[in-house]
């Protein structure tokens, strides 16, 4: 076979060389050695996708504490990754400052009663925030705190829908969606991604093929699991099944590695 040119499709994801090395400094200072790096989103896929939704094409949003995560699967592989700088950190921060009150308080008042639906409660319920630098505690509509949540919620959902019509898909409607992450938890933000942007969309659970303790098959625990995964494969003896995995996302790829997670992590929650 004789060519004169040779096309290569790739995708390539770049990083500040100063903040990763800063954080893989950080990491090995409390005794961890770090051998590779992953991709945040595409370690959160391998276990909370199937591989039919990536060949069929699907939207992973993991949303995280301080950003959320965009990337976008079609035909088994990447097509899209991006990171918007909003997380489950500004909706507590937005309550932290709106009412000056402690990070702690706006946190668990963010737990207990957010939500996007701010007339779902009656408009006389009220909850008591400490006030910096005063003895005496502020009282606080419920609906108050969720109208913050619904309008931050809102401006996400926004950002999300730019960066999907950023990828090139052109009928958004139609496309389906997998919210995962922490904050993907928020009681009526599956029900406003319906309203505005998709009816398929489902909440992702880590599955580690059937390895993982019920404590970790959450949301939260999606990059965390995925990261496991995605180590497993690497390390395999077998290179073609442990491209295979990397690649297609193989849930059951960790076999016995994530058997002994599973066992020590059961022993420290227990």
């Amino acid at each position: 076979m004789h060519t004169k040119q040779l096309k290569v499709e790739t995708h390539v994801v770049t990083g500040a060389s100063y903040i990763i090395n800063s954080l893989v400094e950080a990491v090995e200072r409390a005794g961890v050695k770090i051998e590779s790096l992953v991709l945040e989103p595409l370690a959160s896929s391998l276990t909370v996708l199937t591989q039919e939704e990536r060949e069929q094409g699907v939207g992973l949003i993991d949303i995280g504490g301080g950003t959320t995560d965009v990337v976008v699967f079609k035909n088994g592989t990447i097509q899209y990754t991006s990171v918007l700088p909003v997380g489950g950190y500004q909706f507590t921060n937005d309550i932290s400052l709106t009412y000056d009150t402690t990070y702690y308080a706006a946190e668990e008042a963010k737990l207990k009663y957010a939500h996007t639906e701010p007339n779902a409660v009656h408009p006389n319920d009220e909850i008591s925030l400490p006030v910096v630098g005063r003895s005496t505690e502020l009282k606080v509509p419920l609906r108050d705190i969720r109208q913050l949540t619904r309008e931050r919620a809102q401006e996400l959902v926004r950002l999300i829908k730019l960066k999907l019509e950023d990828a090139g898909i052109e009928d958004i409607s139609s496309m389906q969606l997998v919210i995962t992450g922490g904050a993907s938890v928020l009681p009526g933000l599956k029900e406003l991604i319906q309203r505005t942007l998709t009816l398929h969309v489902r909440i992702g659970v880590p599955d580690g093929g059937g390895d993982l303790p019920d404590e970790l098959k959450a949301p939260a625990f999606a990059t965390s699991t995925g990261i496991l995964l995605w180590a497993a494969a690497q390390h395999r003896p077998e290179t073609a099944k442990a491209t295979n995995v990397a690649s297609n996302g193989t849930k059951n790829g960790g076999g016995g590695v994530v058997s002994r997670f599973a066992r020590q992590v059961r022993g420290l929650l227990s």
